[in-house]
């Protein structure tokens, strides 16, 4: 019986063709929580994010962030975080200050870049997201760093494999992790956090940050609309965001 379900945001409880969560996905999440079952959101985004975007008042029983290193309960509270270890902070601190590529780190409490270029700007328009304040790194920890790729994509995800987990979310956009962390990571904290085994967990996402997460819950379900890698790595395959996806993936497990 599934006790607990995990959401992405982006493209996957948010729509960015429509601006808005649909309204069956709404419903659903009520509906769920009704019976008792955990709605947790599973995104690269962080704390601060939210409030930008257009969730209005969706209620959920947490939120796990930057891909599983920061976790909150639903009136968020913190309940685990975890900050990248000296040699991997050390890594992402050095490709920061080299300002090669447009190069993002994130605190507990802070987000900034190193620059921006037109890349980066239009990148997070498809993310509803504006661009970050330029700022230099301090001595706090790290806890995720976002690069910006470019044409360098490829070159650069083979490079930043040796030190840390490149997660990307867009073709131009790649998160970089602790390479033991994840979103499945971030399902395992919850599990021991609420008593809950892996059998009992299920996971909505669209984009390659999402796949060990569907890989590792119990039912992991791809949207419609989501990745090839992404879909491949599902034990279903729904239909799109904008046709319900969410709703009919959890009417065909039998959840509601």
């Amino acid at each position: 019986m599934i006790k607990a379900v995990f959401i992405d945001i982006d493209g996957t409880l948010l729509s960015h063709k429509t601006r808005r969560i649909p309204d069956s996905t709404r419903r659903t999440i009520a509906a769920l929580r009704e019976k008792g079952i955990k709605c947790v959101i599973a995104t690269g985004r962080h704390m601060m994010e939210l409030g930008f975007l257009p969730m209005g008042d969706l209620r959920v029983d947490g939120y796990m962030m930057l891909n599983g290193q920061m976790g909150y309960d639903g009136d968020g509270k913190a309940l685990y975080e975890v900050p990248f270890d000296e040699e991997a902070r050390r890594f992402v601190i050095g490709e920061f200050r080299k300002k090669a590529i447009p190069f993002e780190l994130v605190e507990r409490d802070r987000m900034y870049i190193n620059y921006i270029d037109e890349t980066t700007v239009e990148v997070l328009k498809t993310v509803t997201t504006g661009p970050p304040v330029v700022g230099e790194y301090t001595g706090a920890p790290i806890f995720m760093a976002t690069a910006f790729a470019g044409e360098r994509e490829v070159e650069l995800r083979r490079e930043y494999a040796e030190h840390v987990l490149p997660a990307r979310w867009h073709p131009y956009g790649i998160d970089l992790l602790p390479k033991t962390s994840g979103k499945d990571f971030g399902i395992r904290q919850y599990m021991a956090i609420f008593g809950l085994d892996r059998e009992e967990t299920m996971a909505f996402g669209d984009e390659e940050n999402d796949v060990e997460m569907l890989r590792y819950a119990g039912i992991g379900v791809a949207m419609g609309n989501g990745a090839d890698i992404t879909k491949a790595a599902a034990d279903h395959v729904t239909a799109d965001i904008d046709d319900d996806g969410l709703e009919k993936a959890v009417k065909y497990f039998g959840l509601l």
